[in-house]
C-alpha cells in the first residue's frame, strides 16, 4: 500500500513506524530500520537525527557487524519522559512512577478508610506523586500521563466512578476532574481488574497467551478479559463483571441487586459471615479457637489459616467459594474458549484448597478446560498495568507535542 500525504505528514508517519520498530525490538541499527520498514537509507538517518536531538532515541554502543565497520544501535530513551501508576482498587492505595521501559523509578503508598471520600484521597494522591518526583530528583515536567486503577466502572462520557466497590462510598467521583487541578499531564482511568489483567498479559503469568482472564476474587468478584492480546471492556466499559452473573433462578431477587448474585454469595464477605455464624453458634472447631470466640476477629485470612490447619468448617467455606466461582468462570469459558485463566486477589490466601476445587469445578463442565494458575505478581498486578496503559498512551502520543505539558505545583 502507498501512503499519500504531505511531506510533513509522511516524515511524522515514518518517525512513528521507526520508534515501533525499535521499541518493539530493544534495539536496531539504521540498516536494519530501513530494511525492515522498506524506507530509504537517507530518509532513515534524516528521522533519526531529529529523533535524537528530541532525546526520543539514544545511540547505545555498537552491533555485531556482518562485513565492514559495526553498525550504531539506537533504543529509546527511557528518560525521555516517565509515567505515575496508581492503584485505587484497595484501602491501601499502591504509588508509582516508571520510565519509558517500564522500570520502576519510585514507589509509595497511603491508606485511607472506606468513609473517606474519594476528592479527599485523590488529593493525597496527587500530593504523594508531587513528593515523590521531589524526593527523587525527578522533573515533573516530565510527567507524561497518569493512568489510574478505581474499583468500579469508569464513564468518559460522564467522567463519573459508577457500580464503585462495596467498600467504597465514590458513587459521585470524577477522578479526571480532580486530578486536573494538580496535573496538566494525561489522566487516564482503567477499571482495577482490567488494569491487573493488563499488569498479568505485561509482565505476569499471561506473558505470551493472547486469550487470557484475569479473575480478582476478593471484597469483590470481577473479570478482566484479554481477547487476541487486546483488553475487552464491551460498550458500556462493563465487561467481565461476573460478580453479577446469575447463577440460578434465586439471582432474580431483588436482595442481589446492588452486588450481583456471584459476588453476594461467594466473595470473601460471604466467606467471613458465615464463618462468624460458626463462632457465634460456638461450633467446637479451630474456628472458634484461633477467634477466642470473638466472631469480630474473624477475618478472611482467619479463615484460610483454620482451613490449612485442616479445620473442616474453613475448608468446606473455601471450597464452596471455589464451586460458585468455578461455575461462573466455566460459563465465561464456554462463551470465550480462553486459553489462560490467572486467578488473583485477596483469595490467594486461600491457596491449594481453593485452586484444586476451582480446577475441579472448571474440569467438570466446560468443554475445553484452560490452564489455570494464581497470579505471581500479587498486589504488584493492578499498578503495573497502571504502567502499561500509560505507556501505550505516551507512546501513541509521543510526537504530538502534548508531552511538553506542565504540572502545576
Amino acid at each position: 500500500m502507498v501512503i499519500t500525504g504531505t511531506p510533513k505528514l509522511l516524515r511524522e508517519l515514518n518517525a512513528r513506524l521507526i520508534i515501533d520498530a525499535i521499541r518493539e525490538a530493544g534495539s536496531l541499527s539504521r540498516a536494519e530500520v530501513a530494511r525492515q520498514l522498506g524506507l530509504s537509507a537517507p530518509t532513515v538517518s534524516l528521522i533519526i537525527e531529529q529523533l535524537i536531538n528530541k532525546g526520543i532515541l539514544q545511540e547505545t554502543g555498537t552491533g555485531d557487524s556482518s562485513g565492514g565497520r559495526r553498525p550504531i544501535m539506537l533504543a529509546l530513551n527511557p528518560g525521555y519522559r516517565y509515567v505515575a501508576g496508581v492503584d485505587l482498587g484497595k484501602q491501601e492505595v499502591g504509588l508509582a512512577l516508571g520510565n519509558l521501559n517500564g522500570d520502576l523509578m519510585a514507589e509509595g503508598s497511603l491508606t485511607f478508610e472506606p468513609g473517606d471520600a474519594g476528592e479527599v484521597v485523590l488529593k493525597r494522591v496527587a500530593e504523594t506523586i508531587l513528593a515523590m518526583c521531589r524526593e527523587n530528583g525527578l522533573d515533573p515536567h516530565l510527567l507524561a500521563a497518569i493512568a489510574l486503577a478505581v474499583p468500579g466502572i469508569y464513564d468518559p462520557a460522564s467522567g463519573l466512578v459508577k457500580m464503585v466497590a462495596r467498600s467504597f462510598d465514590w458513587e459521585r467521583l470524577k477522578p479526571v476532574e480532580v486530578l486536573r487541578g494538580y496535573f496538566n499531564s494525561p489522566v487516564l482511568v482503567k477499571n482495577d481488574v482490567n488494569t491487573a489483567a493488563l499488569g498479568e498479559f505485561w509482565r505476569g503469568k499471561g506473558r505470551g497467551a493472547s486469550n487470557l482472564a484475569y479473575i480478582s476474587v476478593g471484597l469483590g468478584i470481577g473479570a478482566g478479559i484479554i481477547l487476541n492480546g487486546q483488553l475487552l471492556e464491551g460498550c458500556h466499559g462493563a465487561a467481565g463483571e461476573i460478580g453479577f452473573m446469575a447463577l440460578g433462578k434465586e439471582a432474580l431477587d431483588p436482595v442481589f441487586r446492588r452486588y450481583g448474585h456471584l459476588e453476594t454469595i461467594a466473595s470473601t464477605a460471604a466467606v467471613v459471615e458465615r464463618a462468624r455464624e460458626i463462632v457465634a453458634a460456638g461450633k467446637p472447631g479451630l474456628l472458634l479457637g484461633l477467634s477466642r470466640g470473638n466472631k469480630g476477629r474473624v477475618d478472611f485470612r482467619l479463615v484460610c489459616q483454620a482451613a490449612g490447619l485442616q479445620d473442616e468448617d474453613a475448608c468446606c467455606l473455601l471450597e464452596e467459594m471455589a464451586r460458585w466461582v468455578g461455575l461462573a468462570v466455566a460459563n465465561l469459558q464456554q462463551v470465550l474458549d480462553l486459553e489462560l485463566i490467572v486467578i488473583g486477589g485477596e483469595v490467594l490466601a486461600a491457596g491449594e484448597i481453593f485452586l484444586n476445587k476451582f480446577k475441579e469445578t472448571l474440569a467438570t463442565i466446560a468443554c475445553s478446560p484452560p490452564e489455570i494458575v494464581y497470579s505471581s505478581l500479587g498486589e504488584k498486578t493492578g499498578l503495573l498495568g497502571t504502567f502499561a496503559v500509560a505507556l501505550d498512551y505516551v507512546y501513541d502520543n509521543l510526537l504530538d507535542g502534548a508531552q511538553d505539558k506542565k504540572i502545576n505545583t
